[in-house]
This record gives structure tokens, sequence and C-alpha cells, in this order.
């Protein structure tokens, strides 16, 4: 385990960081540990949302929230939404093409595509053409970056200006608008004027049809915009990162490019396998309810706050192998996912991997990564190494700015 995959910020200092997988699944699986990051503006953005709930109340929201991603909403999502928002995005870059060629930025093509679905599965309505997307994705990434402003690298103070600011435009232009619209339509199904299938499948219909009497007038907004960052923040950070590693794979393995459309499996098992590098934040916090004393004997004292470091836990070789620190999109393991800790765990493990993931091998199910991978494979996606990669040096995050790409297949 390697010392440079901690942290030496003052973001922990003063934090017992733990980076075995083990230790860290023991404390993400006990109710002996709750949440304890976001101490910049977790109480204004995430007060009384599921990231931050715990017990009953985590439970209960989360069983609202999770009937978004059971099987068959998510086959709905990937016919209604995903496959049209991947062709409409390639369909706005075709226009660029120069000798049957089109470069572009991978990174914020993605995040149109990403976005667009996630504001679909939220229930925002009005992000159809390239401008309003972008509008969106503006808004919605200027709120996400202030959510984290714990990792900011940029001065916090203004980073929290934008961040309200950026909320507070969604809220006029996006999700009032919305919200309205989902409030008559559960008023007319109360009515009895329509049927509940007939009902958006959505999140801001979820929310409205099961609104608590005490939730304050903002709860909805803040579960909605937290809604947004978490259905986008793993797949927008993380896609770019696998795109990297099997092009780099590609250069040393000629051979196997064509595989990525040919093969159905491979690039389900090539994104399992890049997920396991890809950690969204740089250190999961937790704070201790009580004294604990993990199975490895290590004790944590009551209130003590922990780091927990995926990134060398994921590296171990007693899960993942002896070259469990290169990439290799052929890995087989045993006991463990594929893809490590890349969702967390316990009680608060990312609701969204179904979506993300698909059904894997199992179901022959393509989530949203390799969705949208095989699709911009088809249209003869390579990195243009002509150009830099770039990492976007604004936050802590291992977030990439810039990565080039051609592609010689559109249309």
């Amino acid at each position: 385990m390697s010392s440079d995959m901690f942290l030496d910020v003052p973001q922990v200092a003063g934090m017992t960081q733990i980076g075995d997988y083990e230790e860290i699944r023991e404390i993400l699986g006990s109710q002996k540990f709750v949440q304890g990051a976001y101490s910049q503006m977790g109480d204004e953005f995430l007060r009384g949302c599921l990231t931050m709930l715990d017990g009953p109340q985590h439970f209960a929201r989360r069983r609202i929230i999770g009937k978004l991603f059971h099987e068959e909403a998510l086959a709905a999502y990937r016919e209604a939404h995903l496959f049209p928002v991947i062709e409409r995005t390639l369909a706005e870059i075709a226009p660029l093409a120069e000798d049957g060629v089109v470069r572009t930025n991978l990174v914020p093509l993605v995040w149109r595509m990403l976005y667009r679905l996630a504001g679909a599965i939220a229930g925002i309505d009005g992000i159809d053409d390239q401008a309003s997307a972008e509008r969106f994705v503006t808004l919605v990434r200027g709120f996400g970056e202030a959510v984290v402003a714990d990792w900011s690298r940029a001065d916090v103070e203004e980073v929290r200006r934008l961040g309200r600011a950026a909320r507070d435009e969604f809220e006029k232009e996006f999700f009032a608008p919305s919200l309205a619209r989902r409030a008559e339509q559960v008023a007319a199904f109360r009515r009895e004027e329509i049927s509940a299938d007939q009902l958006p499948k959505d999140l801001l219909t979820m929310l409205e049809l099961h609104r608590d009497p005490s939730w304050d007038e903002g709860q909805m907004l803040r579960e909605t915009t937290i809604f947004l960052i978490a259905a986008t923040q793993t797949t927008a950070q993380s896609f770019p990162h696998f795109i990297v590693n099997l092009e780099t794979w590609f250069e040393d393995h000629p051979e196997e490019r064509e595989d990525a459309i040919a093969d159905e499996a491979y690039l389900r098992q090539a994104a399992m396998e890049s997920l396991r590098f890809f950690v969204a934040a740089p250190a999961r916090i937790r704070r201790a309810t009580a004294e604990v004393t993990l199975k490895s004997g290590r004790v944590i004292a009551e209130g003590e706050v922990v780091a927990l470091f995926f990134t060398p836990a994921n590296m171990q070789s007693d899960h993942f192998g002896e070259d469990a620190a290169e990439f290799n999109p052929h890995r087989e393991v045993e006991g463990v996912p594929n893809w490590g800790l890349a969702f967390g765990g316990g009680a608060h493990a990312c609701v969204g991997r179904p979506l993300v993931m698909g059904g894997g091998n199992r179901t022959r199910t393509d989530g949203t990564i390799v969705s949208i991978a095989r699709r911009l494979y088809a249209a003869g996606m390579k990195i243009d190494r002509t150009q830099q990669v770039e990492n976007d040096q604004r936050t802590l995050y291992d977030q990439l700015e810039t990565v080039p790409v051609v592609f010689d297949r559109l249309g």
C-alpha cells in the first residue's frame, strides 16, 4: 500500500486515514458510523437529503428513490432517454466534420449526454436542444462544485457564491416549472382523472407523491439537486478515465480494438476494471458514533473522524492480483466486486449503481458507461494523441478537463 495514494492536504489533517479494503468495507457497513463529509456546504445543500440521513429516515427515503432504479424503470430509461440522448448529442457534433473526421473534447460531450439523462430521470423539462442542455450542465456543475467545496483548490468563498447563484438560477429556470407540471399531474391522479400508469416515472413525481408534511419548502429542491449531482458525478468523472485507460491498453494491444465493438462482454469487463482505478471523492469521510473495534483490532474512538481511501484498497494484491496496480480488462476476481469500492458500501452504497453498470455479464444488460462507450466506438472514436489529456486543476477530485478525441465514422 503506497503512501502516495493518501492525501497530505488540510482537508484530512487530524483524521485517521484508512486504506485497507476490509477495514473500509467494515466501516461502510457499520451502523456506528455516519456521514462526516460536506463540512463547507452540507447543511445548506444537503440538509434532510438521502446522502445525509441515517437509520429509519434514510431507509424510507432510499425506498422512494430506489423505485427509479428497478429493472423495469431502467429499461424504460434506456429506450426512451439514454439511446436517443446519445444519438442527439452525436448529431450535434456531426457538422463539425472536416474530411470526414470530427475532432472534439470528450469531456463536455459526455457531460451533455449524462446530464440530459439525469435530468430526464429527475423530471427536469426543457433540456432538449444543445443550448438548453449546455445551460443545464453549467448550472448543475456550478452547484455541484459548491457541494464538494471541501475538496476545492479554488477560493472556497467564490465557489460557494457561484454555487448558490447556480442553484437559484436552476430553481427558477428548470426546477420550479418542472415541479409545477408534476404537481398538476399528481393532483389529477389523486382526483382519479388519470391512472398511476399515466404519471411520469421520475424523481419529482416520486417526491410529490410521497411529500412529507415535515419537509420544509426547500427539501424537494435540495433532494433534486443532490440527485442530479449523484446521478452524474461518478459516470461523468470516470468515463473519460475509462476511455484513456482503454485507449492506452489498445496502444499495447492493437488486436483488441475491434473487440470493443465485436465482443459484447469486452466493454463491460473493461468498464468494471477501470472503475476500480477511479474514486469520485478523494476520500470518504465517516464519524464514529460510538467506540468501535474493527475485526483487524483497530480501535476507533467515539467521535473520531476517519478518512477512507478507496484507491489503495482497490489496489490490494490479495483481492485483485499481483498486478492490481495495472489496468487489465481481462482481470478476474473472486469474493469482491470487479469494481472494488467504486460504489461505496453499506446503507449508503450508490443507489444508482444499476443505472451506471446495468446487469453486468449476468443479465447482459449495459449501463450508461458501456452504452455510451459502445456507441462512441461504433462511431470510430480514438484519442487524438496530437493533443494533450489535461487534468482539472481546480479540484482535488481525480477529474479530467480535456480528453481530445476523433471520430471517423459519425453519420
